[in-house]
């Protein structure tokens, strides 16, 4: 009888996990490993990616790419950060009626003897107008090509649908324009839940007050 009794509270409490998750996706948002065209390698349940990595603000593919990871060159030679450098971009949505709750962002990072020698993460929730940087600047790796070290940016808020979450990394502080930095194994860190909200109530009476 006991086991019974057990077994069929297993079930139930089960049920109720299982029931309590349908909405969400846990660990990642977005994913990308190694596509020499920027291609993602997965997208979450019930959040959409427009394309790829992109090069933005003059990035240009330099002439001489590594054989895997996302590159590119004509990088800013001026040794501060501008939010009008040359980057790379990826961009990902809440499916209608779900949340991006990011937690961070994660990439691997190298540059070529002339490339790049600062890296800095970046996002924006309003088309690009304005953006939210890390506050500080990361090395890129100076070594043959895949030879990368990782950068974390823990960090956390949330874009509702239908907002667009805008990522990127941009490089400057390069040695020369066709210098390149390579990027591997980007993630964009966090979950996708369903939006809650409460409804303005409908047909309520009094009588009798």
């Amino acid at each position: 009888m006991n086991l019974f009794k057990n077994t069929i509270q297993a079930i139930y409490l089960i049920a109720i996990t299982l029931s309590f998750t349908t909405n969400i996706s846990f660990g990642q948002i977005a994913t990308y490993t190694s596509d020499p065209t920027g291609a993602l390698a997965s997208v979450a349940t019930n959040a959409t990616a427009t394309g790829g990595l992109t090069r933005v603000n003059g990035a240009t593919v330099p002439g001489t790419p590594c054989g895997l990871g996302f590159s590119l060159a004509s990088l800013s030679t001026s040794t501060t950060y501008s939010s009008t450098g040359a980057a790379t971009e990826v961009s990902v949505s809440a499916n209608t009626g779900y949340t991006l709750n990011v937690t961070g962002f994660t990439a691997d990072l190298r540059r070529s003897n002339t490339g790049p020698t600062n890296a800095r993460y970046a996002y924006s929730v309003d088309g690009g107008t304005t953006w939210i940087d890390e506050g500080a600047d990361h090395a890129p790796n100076n070594a043959g090509c895949g030879t990368t070290t990782t950068y974390l940016w823990s960090t956390s808020f949330s874009v509702a649908s239908p907002t667009t979450l805008l990522f990127r990394i941009y490089g400057f502080n390069s040695g020369g324009t066709s210098g390149t930095l390579q990027i591997l194994n980007l993630i964009i860190n966090g979950t996708v839940t369903a939006t809650t909200s409460c409804s303005v109530p409908t047909g309520l009476s009094a009588s009798a007050i």
